[in-house]
């Protein structure tokens, strides 16, 4: 009863409020700006084929820009270890760095190929993949 009469109360001696209506939503723009025309398959059919054809014979002679064999297989007991060395940081350090680049040329690629998107998410949480990653080669179970 305490509660009610508190809240009638309240809403009683309460200044008055004034409701605006709710203003129109803005227009959202869905066309291209003319100084940037959209770059669709429909769009240019001629320059998606070239494309596509020099993706196709550029296989043989492609190499991966980046040696996955310099990913360490860094082993860090989670229940053990306190504090890691400094050869551990330096070793999950460049596990990080490695894995933040890979991140960033696959983003660009897809950038490059229409499909957008950005890092954020992925080049944010490399450092706690690489940690999880040492933790799980020593603690497999």
């Amino acid at each position: 009863l305490l509660c009610v009469t508190q809240l009638s109360l309240a809403i009683y001696f309460a200044p008055t409020v004034s409701v605006k209506p709710h203003p129109k939503p803005k227009k959202i723009m869905t066309d291209s700006p003319p100084s940037m025309p959209l770059l669709t398959p429909e769009a240019r059919p001629e320059l998606y084929a070239q494309l596509r054809a020099s993706l196709l014979n550029s296989d043989a002679d492609y190499t991966f820009p980046f040696d996955l064999t310099s990913y360490h297989k860094l082993s860090i007991d989670p229940f053990t270890t306190e504090t890691l060395t400094p050869e551990q940081l330096t070793l999950l350090t460049s596990n990080i760095a490695l894995c933040r680049d890979i991140i960033v040329y696959f983003t660009s690629c897809g950038n490059a190929s229409g499909y957008g998107g950005h890092t954020g998410g992925a080049y944010d949480t490399a450092p706690e993949v690489c940690i999880y990653d040492a933790f799980f080669r020593a603690c497999p179970n």
